[in-house]
């Protein structure tokens, strides 16, 4: 609820402002003003708060730190008043605006406060209201640079005061606690800013996790379909044997074989051959099939046992969202469940990337299982700073450590990642793995799909730790 007239007023009566020194203005954000005032043997910060909500002007104990990029208006302020001298203040027809007038020099500028809900401003205006620059430029309304800003009187009844006689139902809230009335509305609004901060966290909190519910059971339900496409594996290896034990009978060129099925004596089974192939390649094509369905499922059942930890870790942070009391480590949570999404141009891809997805402490690592993966990791979902790692002398997984900006890799991130490396390897043994930063990968000219040449690669000696193979996978056993 933003301040009326007479708080307004019982506020200014409270803060001895006229004769102090502007020493110090920053904008911590679009519509929070504080002015550090100063008199001798007195300070204190003066906010002039514009949120639509909450407009008002008050004495703050919160003393805000300049940021990094200072804004527009906070430049122009700090440039034109910072170490002037406020000669008067004046609540404008008692119409919830604030004239501060402030001498710096030989220059007298007015900075008009109004406190209007959603068309609350701030504007600086030189002695004849000349616009020099407003906090929200408005050009419907003439608030712009150039423009002139003069404060039309309030509308009165003839039976009323001018300045009173619209809103004389309107009464100074009795705010709990101790401390003049300033130091009340402070307490009072940063209880109110707390809850809303809150508030809002859990809100941006449930939408991104209900969102990422949403995409995983996605993809559990795309990974389950294609489970049930790869459950006949075992049906092409009998179709191979089947052709291998009836050779004799398939002739030149044949499209189709009927033979006697050896797993349900006395039923026939017929089997569907490419007639540009001998007897013996349409029955090493079907062993093929078989094997590429194995290697399938091997692999989607991993996807599918990272899924399901996935979901019940959102679902537990989920769950946890109501219960949080402190917004700081709901917002410090924003953004962590798609960490490491995006590609490797900034942006957000609107797919996950290919591969394994796992996690140790804050880092997500990411695995390709082949070459294509590994391809499509490097060009779309890694960056230069991003850690490479693949077991050495052994074909296998590239595994990559996704970078968080500021922090640099622990060793035991490293271990996770090396431990990664050489189970997904044709050794799947100890050994050693080199690691180094993406940027210091080298295509290999005219080389297959994902071939690299690292350089300035360091080396890792591991042993695999059945235990933290197991924690990585989300389950209690490894492979």
């Amino acid at each position: 609820m933003s301040l009326n007239w007479r708080e307004i007023d019982r506020v200014l009566d409270e803060l001895p402002l006229v004769d102090c020194h502007v020493r110090k203005i920053v904008q911590p954000d679009f519509r929070n003003l504080v002015l550090e005032c100063f008199r001798p043997g007195e300070s204190f910060h003066l906010l002039i708060s514009l949120e639509p909500r909450a407009c008002r002007i008050h004495r703050t104990s919160w003393a805000p730190k300049a940021g990094g990029r200072r804004q527009r208006f906070e430049q122009l302020l700090r440039s034109r008043l910072q170490g002037g001298r406020i000669t008067s203040v004046e609540h404008v027809n008692c119409d919830r605006i604030v004239c501060i007038t402030v001498r710096r020099g030989g220059e007298i500028l007015q900075l008009w406060i109004r406190l209007w809900g959603p068309a609350a401003n701030a504007l600086l205006t030189d002695e004849t209201g000349t616009i020099i620059d407003a906090c929200f430029r408005r050009p419907g309304k003439n608030e712009v640079s150039g423009g002139t800003y003069t404060p039309q009187p309030r509308i009165s009844s003839p039976a009323a005061p001018a300045a009173h006689s619209v809103a004389d139902d309107f009464v100074v809230r009795e705010l709990p606690g101790e401390g003049d009335f300033n130091a009340r509305l402070d307490r009072h609004y940063r209880f109110e800013a707390s809850a809303r901060r809150l508030e809002l966290a859990r809100e941006r909190s449930r939408r991104e996790l209900t969102a990422e519910m949403d995409r995983l059971s996605q993809r559990r339900e795309t990974v389950l379909h294609r489970l049930r496409e790869t459950e006949d594996d075992a049906r092409f290896q009998r179709l191979g044997n089947l052709i291998m034990a009836n050779l004799h009978a398939v002739a030149p060129g044949s499209r189709w074989l009927t033979v006697e099925d050896y797993e349900s004596p006395g039923n026939e089974v017929t089997i569907e051959l490419d007639e540009r192939l001998s007897a013996s390649a349409n029955a090493e094509r079907y062993f093929r099939r078989r094997k590429r369905a194995s290697a399938a499922r091997v692999h989607l059942e991993q996807d599918l046992q990272q899924i399901e930890h996935g979901l019940a870790e959102t679902q537990a942070r989920l769950t946890s969202v109501d219960t949080e009391q402190d917004p700081r480590v709901l917002e410090a949570a924003i953004g962590r469940a798609t960490a490491g999404r995006g590609d490797a141009t900034g942006g957000r891809e609107t797919t996950p990337p290919p591969g394994l997805s796992f996690s140790s402490g804050p880092f997500r690592i990411l695995l390709g299982r082949t070459a294509k993966e590994n391809d499509e990791l490097l060009r779309r979902h890694t960056r230069g700073n991003d850690i490479w790692l693949h077991a050495r002398d052994y074909p296998g997984a590239y595994v990559f450590v996704k970078q968080i900006p500021g922090k640099s890799v622990p060793l035991e991130v490293l271990l996770d990642a090396a431990t990664l490396a050489l189970a997904y390897s044709k050794g799947k043994a100890d050994g050693d793995v080199y690691y180094t930063p993406v940027k210091y990968l080298r295509r290999a000219k005219h080389g297959k799909t994902g071939t690299v040449i690292p350089t300035q690669e360091k080396n890792l000696t591991v042993r695999i730790d059945p235990s933290r193979l197991a924690r990585l996978r989300g389950g209690t056993s490894s492979e």
